[in-house]
């Protein structure tokens, strides 16, 4: 379970940087793609299993859905995208935090 949560991070990291480069005489793209980097950062640790990177990990999805928030209330409408991209969120935070926990954990 924690190799696709791994996977996930790494393919959001990339389209953030990817995006992030695209407009990075922003401060929003220049954002985008430190947080895109640090993702693939914590993508990895979630596939080494460290334990720095699960609270890394709920930490940019935090992030992530207050990016979503922002995109809906400025663009004053809710897409199927965004719906998508918060409940993924939340399902993921809960996952990890799950996982962090002794009592899940063998």
């Amino acid at each position: 379970m924690i190799l696709v949560i791994a996977g996930i991070m790494f393919l959001s990291g990339i389209g953030m940087l990817l995006s992030g480069i695209q407009s990075l005489l922003t401060a929003f793209g220049m954002l985008l793609v430190v947080i895109g980097g640090f993702s693939i950062v914590v993508a990895r640790g979630l596939y080494l299993l460290k334990r720095r990177a699960y609270l890394g990990a709920i930490a940019l999805q935090i992030v992530a859905l207050v990016i979503d928030l922002l995109a809906i209330e400025q663009a004053k409408a809710v897409s199927a995208g965004a719906v998508g991209d918060i409940t993924l969120t939340i399902i993921v935070c809960v996952i990890l935090y799950f996982k962090r926990k002794r009592f899940v954990r063998p």
